[in-house]
């Protein structure tokens, strides 16, 4: 069983969410072995508007990059390359599910715990983003009714690393919803263990072990 730890933020992440939560507008630029500061390996970052364009560089480079890797500059109002960002750029929330996936390493966020119960209020966009081998089983199993992860990894028969990651990801990107956690007065972790014994459920599962 993976031991909860907390998602470490890279320098970078860090400053993704600074730009989201301010609803500034920035583009990172990566040094290359070319430029002092490559115009050609960026990314353009929209919190005004919550979209984001990556041009050459990695998710994983992205994640990694410490200070002295990057300039950072403001976008103006009217900067055509906001613009661009805004048109042709994908939603903020695919590439919070990317950061979550590779962050998580089969980790929990800070605070989660296994015991919680989540239930999926928006399903990710899988041509787009990083899939692991059970994600649609979970997305179905998690859109149908709450379930706790624990429970989620025993109904599933699958590693609960993998129910990690997804739950990361998901909370990241504003996919699911917590419902409860231990201690709290509303749906228990015991109430979620139950779900196993419920009939509907065990027909979903069903269907969901063929998939």
């Amino acid at each position: 069983m993976a031991v909860a730890r907390p998602v470490t933020d890279s320098g970078i992440f860090r400053l993704i969410k600074e730009t989201l939560a301010n609803r500034e507008d920035i583009q990172i630029l990566f040094y290359s072995d070319a430029y002092l500061c490559s115009t050609n390996q960026f990314l353009t970052l929209l919190g005004s508007s919550k979209h984001y364009l990556v041009n050459n560089v990695s998710i994983t480079r992205i994640l990694s990059g410490v200070e002295g890797e990057y300039k950072v500059v403001a976008l103006k109002a009217d900067s055509p390359i906001r613009e661009r960002a805004r048109s042709t750029g994908r939603p903020v929330d695919e590439l919070l599910w990317q950061a979550g996936c590779r962050l998580s390493r089969g980790r929990l966020l800070t605070g989660c715990s296994s015991h919680d119960i989540a239930f999926l209020v928006q399903w990710p966009n899988f041509t787009r983003v990083h899939r692991s081998p059970n994600a649609l089983r979970i997305a179905a199993l998690w859109s149908g009714r709450p379930v706790a992860l624990d429970v989620t990894a025993r109904l599933l028969n699958i590693p609960l690393t993998e129910v990690y990651q997804f739950y990361s990801a998901a909370r990241l990107a504003g996919y699911v919803e917590t419902l409860s956690r231990p201690g709290t007065n509303s749906i228990t972790s015991t109430a979620a263990g139950q779900l196993a014994n419920d009939g509907v459920l065990k027909r979903l599962v069903g269907r969901l072990m063929s998939l």
